[in-house]
Formats: C-alpha cells, sequence, structure tokens
C-alpha cells in the first residue's frame, strides 16, 4: 500500500545518507 511505499522510500533516503 502506499504506506508501505512511503515507508521504503525513508528507509532508502535513510541508507543513502
Amino acid at each position: 500500500d502506499a504506506d508501505g511505499l512511503q515507508q521504503a522510500l525513508e528507509k532508502a533516503v535513510a541508507g543513502s545518507e
């Protein structure tokens, strides 16, 4: 769902920092 996509996006951004 949209919440899962947003969570994955935040996780990707966190791992990118």
